[in-house]
């Protein structure tokens, strides 16, 4: 007992000296804001974090889902193009419901609401087991930070499910996101709920 009384003294008295006069301190005068290292994209083709977000799906080959995101479930980088945002999200009931939602991402690309004719006449997929709303979008994309980006796509596709709709959205250059149809198609109808 008295060697470890002996070493805690010891200790305490380093501790203590360390603390030495105010002659040895040093004013900061000067920071710096360094820049996290971005984390690595998960290279895979069925989501990790299906038991989380409630959803599972398969991604298409070159894609690779990216680091996580504010109020998205997911996001994607596809086929190694930085210029195209790839992502899944959903809000609370109808979020307007779809009429609303189609004529959004129209208003996003410069062009004017959808007629009730083009709403009936627009194209449909399957997205969790239901019919989707599948939009082509092309003009001047207007993004969230007011960058106009002319010659640019948007593909998405809404759903309204029990309590939620789910938005399945990708822009970018036009004739990228035009290469990416199909995939962004078929990721779409890999889409499935599995148990939080």
């Amino acid at each position: 007992m008295t060697r470890i009384l002996a070493a805690l003294a010891f200790v305490l008295a380093i501790a203590v000296a360390g603390c030495g006069p105010s002659s040895f301190r040093k004013e900061v005068t000067e920071t710096r804001l360094v820049a996290a290292a971005p984390a690595p994209p998960m290279n895979n083709s069925e989501n990790a974090g299906a038991r989380e977000t409630g959803l599972a799906w398969q991604l298409p080959g070159g894609w690779v889902e990216a680091p996580p995101r504010p109020m998205r479930i997911a996001t994607f980088a596809v086929a190694g193009n930085k210029d195209i945002d790839c992502y899944l999200t959903s809000l609370t009931g109808n979020a307007g419901g779809i009429e609303a939602n189609v004529n959004r991402w129209r208003g996003q690309v410069g062009l004017p609401p959808a007629t009730p004719e083009e709403l009936v006449q627009m194209p449909q997929i399957e997205m969790l087991g239901r019919q989707a709303a599948l939009v082509e979008a092309a003009g001047q994309f207007q993004g969230m930070n007011g960058e106009a980006k002319p010659g640019w796509m948007l593909l998405g596709a809404v759903v309204e499910l029990d309590g939620e709709t789910l938005f399945a959205k990708m822009t970018g250059p036009e004739q990228a996101v035009r290469a990416e149809k199909d995939l962004f198609v078929s990721f779409c109808n890999t889409l499935e709920a599995v148990a939080r």
